[in-house]
């Protein structure tokens, strides 16, 4: 059975359109972060991040970590501070929803790559209170060095434990 012509050119035309209207969202989205991140610096330099170590790194729920589907492996970008034996986590402009984790009563734990579900990005996970959160080093467009940025985080924050 042979495919007619117009219809590889069709699938063709359609997978390009396709592709171009991913990389304008994928855009889109990097100037939004970039954008939340000095929203985020801007707002909370004074109180967390002056005398402190942060990095810039993306989240995920414990129910989003797992969900079969998603668009993204993560929920959102945001600030880690490490601060006086606190891991402060700012992903919010409400001071209320931010996070909170005294890291001496968290535990700590390397997830590595899960390709499956999650992609090609490295993932460590603070669990408080039986709350997880999984974090990822905030590599940009491309997952380069996740696997290097997000371990050297993952013991920066074991060191302070």
């Amino acid at each position: 059975m042979m495919i007619e012509p117009i219809k590889i050119v069709i699938l063709l035309i359609t997978l390009i359109m396709a592709g171009g209207l991913y990389i304008i969202f994928m855009s889109k989205n990097l100037v939004n972060r970039n954008q939340a991140y000095t929203k985020l610096i801007d707002l909370y330099n004074e109180k967390y991040l002056k005398d402190s170590v942060w990095c810039k790194v993306r989240f995920s729920s414990e129910k989003h970590f797992f969900k079969k589907l998603k668009l993204t492996p993560w929920n959102g970008s945001g600030l880690l501070v490490l601060k006086d034996n606190q891991a402060i986590f700012l992903y919010s402009l409400r001071e209320d929803a931010n996070k909170m984790f005294n890291i001496k009563n968290s535990i700590l734990k390397w997830v590595g790559i899960r390709k499956i579900y999650n992609g090609v990005f490295s993932w460590f996970c603070i669990e408080n209170n039986g709350e997880q959160i999984y974090f990822t080093s905030e590599t940009g467009f491309l997952s380069i060095n996740s696997d290097k940025s997000t371990k050297k985080i993952f013991e920066h924050i074991k060191k302070w434990s």
